[in-house]
């Protein structure tokens, strides 16, 4: 017979901190989201370890947002992925900062995806690291935006070129002039194809010289168009010779006025 909300609240919190994993266990998901609070505070590590993927998936909200830090380090990569995405978002930024690359790599897609910005914001480097390419196609573009320059500085060229078009679009001129030489070098053409004329005014001479000739193809006339003189003045005569009549459209008569005559020889 299921024990009532009634008789579970009736558990001194003294009760609480005595069961064992093995009383724990008979409690059935639905029994355990009766606990309150206090109650919920009073779980040994060891028994939030033992829990189940049902149980440690029935947990309410409320329940979620007191788990000390303590109590969450003991959870597992299978009992993270069993939360609910609509329950991720009630986790407090500080737990969120205390999760574990264990636990980070048990999360699914729509759990990155339930995110919220600020919770994504608290995630060290070494957390976004361990991030596969499947948990990464969960990122909306309001998440991909309100990274910080630290943790876009630190993706590492398989995470980033596996980003699609619209989370490349979503970046901010100052998380793209964040991109070192390497991460810039691997973009897709597709990718480059999609930064935004906005973007484009961002990026570095650096950042444009570190772009192959594979890679400016494909760029977009309105793109060369967004180009600053100081960037345009930087663009190699391999660059230059590599672009399509319909590429160089894009330019105006100021931007091909700071053409210098070497780059002018280069144009095909």
């Amino acid at each position: 017979m299921a024990a009532t909300s009634t008789i579970i609240q009736m558990l001194s919190t003294t009760q609480i901190s005595n069961l064992t994993t093995t009383s724990l266990a008979l409690l059935s998901a639905t029994e355990l989201s009766y606990l309150t609070t206090t109650q919920v505070s009073f779980l040994k590590t060891t028994n939030i370890a033992a829990l189940n993927t049902a149980q440690i998936g029935g947990l309410t909200v409320t329940q979620l947002g007191i788990l000390s830090t303590t109590q969450v380090s003991v959870i597992s990569s299978a009992q993270a992925g069993a939360l609910s995405s609509t329950k991720i978002p009630a986790l407090t930024t500080t737990i969120v900062a205390a999760l574990t690359t264990t636990q980070v790599s048990g999360l699914k897609s729509t759990q990155i995806g339930a995110l919220t910005v600020t919770q994504l914001g608290v995630i060290n480097t070494t957390r976004i690291a361990v991030l596969s390419t499947t948990q990464l196609t969960g990122l909306k573009t309001t998440q991909v935006s309100g990274l910080t320059t630290t943790q876009v500085g630190n993706l590492s060229t398989t995470q980033l070129v596996s980003l699609s078009s619209a989370l490349i679009g979503a970046l901010t001129t100052t998380e793209i002039r964040t991109l070192t030489t390497t991460q810039m070098g691997i973009l897709s053409t597709t990718q480059i194809g999609v930064i935004t004329v906005t973007q484009v005014g961002g990026l570095t001479t650096t950042q444009i010289n570190a772009l192959s000739t594979t890679q400016m193809s494909g760029v977009k006339s309105t793109q060369l168009a967004a180009l600053s003189t100081t960037q345009v003045g930087i663009l190699s005569t391999t660059t230059l010779g590599s672009m399509s009549s319909s590429q160089m459209g894009g330019l105006n008569t100021v931007a091909m006025a700071v053409l210098t005559t070497t780059q002018v020889r280069s144009l095909t």
